[in-house]
């Protein structure tokens, strides 16, 4: 499973979580010690690399992630962690 496989599959099963919560769970699946920043290409828009955020999730203006349409078809039910 690819790490964007991971991470929409855990919004699927977690929609409105936290960045941390995301990249702390992506950590523990890939059997990685959390660091700070780790990771942080595929939640921001700002990246110079490929776009992942805003591509197959959106932030929240409250705060949080949801997948956008195209993120649902990334999606492994029973796979994010949930």
């Amino acid at each position: 499973m690819t790490n964007v496989q991971f991470i929409a599959s855990h919004l699927f099963e977690n929609p409105g979580a936290r960045y941390n919560e995301i990249i702390r769970a992506l950590c523990t699946h890939k059997g990685k010690t959390y660091r700070s920043g780790q990771y942080s290409s595929y939640m921001t828009t700002s990246f110079f690399g490929p776009r992942i955020a805003g591509r197959y999730w959106r932030r929240l203006p409250a705060g949080g992630w949801v997948l956008t349409l195209e993120g649902l078809t990334k999606v492994i039910p029973g796979t994010g962690g949930g």
